[in-house]
């Protein structure tokens, strides 16, 4: 994923906890009514209701937005081989993502092209040039085939 694409989810991994929190609110205000000393408590209004309701929507949504980037990242750094940002993400969860989507800029990947390198194993010839200028080191296959079996026209019906 993109570093663009890792800021957007932790913003709105953010933005659904505090929402969680906020929706939580009336639940807060109902149980700061209610004191052990009165020894009763009124019923739980809606509006408690709704927010606890609300509260595990935002809370869920959070979670998985921020997995979802926390898992992300942690790919990111493993194919760059950024392993003390690897551990510290592990350990430390959402500060060192914080502090490495801030910090570290934004790098391509360098790509590798296959069969960039030649393997040189031991024991194995490698391709040889040919002992005399101009000559090839096998023949050339005709074309078109001419002894192998092609198809035949259809004797003539006449």
């Amino acid at each position: 994923m993109r570093k663009k694409t890792l800021v957007i989810l932790f913003i709105l991994a953010a933005a659904c906890g505090i929402l969680a929190i906020i929706a939580e609110a009336p639940m807060i205000l109902w149980t700061a009514q209610c004191s052990p000393d009165a020894g009763t408590c009124s019923s739980l209004p809606p509006s408690a209701i709704i927010g606890l309701i609300l509260a595990g929507l935002f809370m869920l949504a959070s979670a998985t937005l921020g997995m979802t980037c926390w898992i992300a990242m942690l790919i990111k750094q493993a194919k760059r081989q950024q392993w003390s940002w690897f551990v510290c993400t592990i350990l430390f969860g959402w500060i060192p993502m914080l502090i490495y989507l801030i910090v570290v800029p934004e790098m391509e990947l360098p790509t590798i092209a296959m069969f960039q390198y030649q393997a040189y194993a031991p024991g194995i010839p490698q391709y040889q040039q040919p002992y005399a200028p101009g000559a090839q080191p096998y023949q050339p296959y005709p074309y078109p085939p001419q002894s192998r079996g092609e198809m035949q026209p259809p004797p003539s019906q006449g």
